[in-house]
């Protein structure tokens, strides 16, 4: 079992309420999308176009405007700290490792309104990302490791000896992935209509974050 921060420890202690159906999205998800099965192009084409389908569903459960997945640079054995949402576009980028953590981490910014302080929106984020992976993921979410051993440390990983080197995925593998994604609606669930829970989101400035990565 990894050995979380305090500020883990205290973000996993405070509740977090989350529509059932929400949970029942990442639930399928899980079910569905391995992360040991993108080691081939159709692999990562697969659990991109299940990470889409999945915010599509919890858009419509949460009335938000729909938010568009973009896939950079994905390695097996990446690091998706640089990931990142953008307001202006409502974009989120998931870059060189396609975390489920990270994800979840960057549509939270899509749901919240800014703040105005960058800690507290990134606190929100951490809180509504990590409370509900932990929720999901039970197991995984125990084996995750601090990046480091500082109190207030925030970025989770797996555990080294289940880390290899950084491998690239074969040469030509984003235009394949772009060209099967079109076509891998048909092994998902497409969303539902389902009574929305409204939340409100405003239009501001790009928010680029430095986000738990390397988890699952």
């Amino acid at each position: 079992m990894g050995i979380k921060s305090q500020y883990i420890q205290t973000l996993i202690s405070e509740p977090v309420e989350y529509h059932e159906e929400i949970i029942d999205e990442l639930k399928h998800f899980k079910r569905n999308f391995k992360y040991s099965a993108i080691n081939t192009p159709e692999g990562v084409a697969a659990r991109v176009r299940g990470m889409q389908d999945m915010l599509d569903s919890f858009c419509l459960i949460m009335n938000l405007p729909t938010v568009q997945l973009q896939a950079a640079n994905v390695e097996t054995n990446g690091d998706s700290s640089s990931s990142f949402y953008c307001r202006e576009t409502r974009t989120i980028t998931i870059a060189y490792r396609l975390s489920i953590i990270t994800l979840l981490h960057e549509f939270a910014h899509h749901i919240f309104i800014p703040t105005g302080n960058t800690e507290t929106d990134e606190h929100l984020a951490r809180r509504w990302s990590i409370n509900l992976f932990k929720k999901v993921y039970p197991i995984a979410f125990e084996k995750l490791e601090m990046g480091s051993s500082e109190p207030n440390s925030f970025v989770l990983r797996m555990p080294r000896a289940g880390r290899s080197s950084r491998t690239a995925l074969p040469a030509g593998y984003d235009r394949m992935l772009r060209a099967l994604g079109q076509g891998m609606r048909e092994i998902t669930r497409p969303p539902r209509r389902i009574e929305a829970v409204a939340t409100p989101v405003i239009e501001g400035q790009p928010i680029t974050t430095q986000e738990v990565g390397n988890a699952v």
